[in-house]
């Protein structure tokens, strides 16, 4: 964009932080540049979610870098924002991205609404990919939060950096603490937003997690005079609704290739999604409403669910590594049983794969020299702000008020109406990220503690919330 400066290039650093003699990789950064011309000395280093998500891609995309530019404006007022893909995503070398995987998007010969055929296909794509990375000499084990953080601080030694600001969301609040566990002195404040500790096992609790963000819809809507007289019983309606298609799925002709389905998991799914953003948030009353009556048009949207959801500029096998070593090696098997049997409807809330895939993906692999049955919590004196979304089915604000209690200069800011990633968006959850970079020791924004519940609508459902 017209006034706007960034730096752009590649910083090369060990691929083993342990043993800099097994070779280097590369990763893309960009630094965009504060509107001042003396820069507090400080800046703002963001790091990304997933695991495996692109922060930067292609540094010459104009699209991203107006993205980041408007969304970063207010924090470089007085002070740069420095971004980069971590090991294996985006640019990266060596990369971590399954074609294999990828394909399976306009994969033609894979039967719409079979579950069992598409699985299949999926697990074999993943394991391709995994075997090529294998014969190519990447080491998987390497891919993981310590050896992730390591690599944000090479990247501020690189650019001459010895004291930084951490802006951390989802998976990237999990990096964010291991560079507060790495190098505590040369973290000024930290922003951790929808705060994923290593200390968790979040597969024992997916699907539970997801039907306490739902119920907490349906509660508010019966405790709201419009909505529960616009709906009443909610949450029958949803599950006798989830019922219905997952015993006879909907099919959305198209002129060329197989029908598109909706079904029980397609339902779940957009749902999952639309629990993350909280403009979405009001509308679920009446999308669910309508979605019972067989609304055409809302089926429509959902039939087009699972092509948006597929994204590309996401690391398959960073997503997989990290959630096998870090989620599934945790896992009570026990307890991720009993979460699937206490909400069998809601199975498509869990992490795609991982629990059918991990075995496979770890056979004959070697521990990375960090592994550890089960990582102790961060414990740092750096003035810290964590930030939840009270609809988060991801991160829910209850992960945060566990890291919280290792961080005794820590605050925990929960938005009643918010979703996952909250200084994404919504404007409270972006006022406080740039309130507390600009001084960490002021008190947290006010907003804070003045957000209220959603106010559900009862009008038929603005769609481009959902399908955006």
């Amino acid at each position: 964009p017209a006034h706007e400066h960034a730096t752009c290039g590649v910083v090369t650093t060990a691929i083993d932080p342990g043993g800099p003699a097994r070779g280097r990789l590369r990763l893309p950064v960009a630094v965009l540049h504060a509107w001042r011309s003396n820069p507090a000395l400080d800046p703002v280093l963001f790091l990304d979610g997933g695991p495996g998500d692109m922060t930067l891609g292609p540094t010459d995309d104009a699209e991203i870098m107006a993205f980041w530019m408007e969304h970063t404006r207010r924090l470089r007022r007085d002070r740069d924002v420095i971004l980069f893909d971590g090991r294996g995503i985006g640019d990266s070398w060596p990369s971590l991205e399954c074609p294999e995987v990828e394909a399976l998007a306009d994969d033609e010969s894979i039967i719409p609404g079979d579950l069992d055929q598409a699985r299949r296909r999926d697990i074999a794509a993943h394991m391709t990919c995994r075997a090529r990375l294998r014969d190519g000499g990447v080491d998987l084990s390497l891919y993981a939060s310590p050896a992730m953080a390591a690599d944000a601080l090479a990247v501020t030694d690189a650019l001459g950096i010895r004291t930084v600001t951490l802006w951390g969301v989802s998976y990237g609040s999990r990096v964010a603490l291991e560079v507060m566990r790495q190098a505590p002195e040369r973290i000024r404040a930290a922003v951790l937003d929808g705060v994923y500790p290593s200390t968790v096992a979040g597969m024992e609790t997916d699907r539970a997690r997801f039907r306490a963000a739902l119920d907490r819809v349906f509660a508010g809507c019966r405790a709201q005079d419009a909505c529960a007289s616009a709906f009443p019983d909610l949450e029958a309606t949803f599950h006798r609704t989830l019922t219905r298609y997952g015993r006879t799925p909907y099919h959305y002709a198209m002129d060329h290739g197989p029908d598109l389905v909706v079904d029980d998991r397609v339902i779940v799914a957009a749902l999952l999604l639309a629990l993350y953003d909280h403009e979405a948030i009001p509308h679920i009353p009446s999308l669910l409403h309508h979605l019972s009556r067989d609304d055409p048009d809302v089926l429509e949207a959902l039939a087009s669910w699972p092509e948006l959801l597929a994204d590309e500029s996401a690391s398959e096998a960073v997503y997989i590594q990290v959630s096998c070593t870090e989620d599934w090696v945790m896992a009570d098997p026990a307890r991720v049983l009993a979460d699937r049997r206490e909400h069998p409807w809601a199975d498509a809330a869990a992490m795609p794969l991982v629990d059918v895939l991990c075995p496979d993906w770890l056979d004959g692999q070697a521990a990375a020299p960090w592994a550890v049955e089960r990582p102790a919590p961060v414990a740092a004196d750096v003035p810290t702000l964590l930030l939840s979304g009270a609809f988060d089915p991801a991160t829910p604000p209850q992960w945060a008020e566990e890291a919280m209690r290792t961080l005794p200069r820590a605050h925990h800011g929960v938005l009643r109406d918010g979703g996952h990633a909250v200084t994404f968006g919504h404007a409270c959850g972006e006022r406080a990220l740039v309130r507390f970079v600009k001084d960490p020791t002021a008190p947290p924004a006010r907003c804070l503690e003045r957000t209220r519940p959603p106010v559900y609508r009862t009008e038929f459902p603005d769609l481009d919330y959902f399908w955006m």
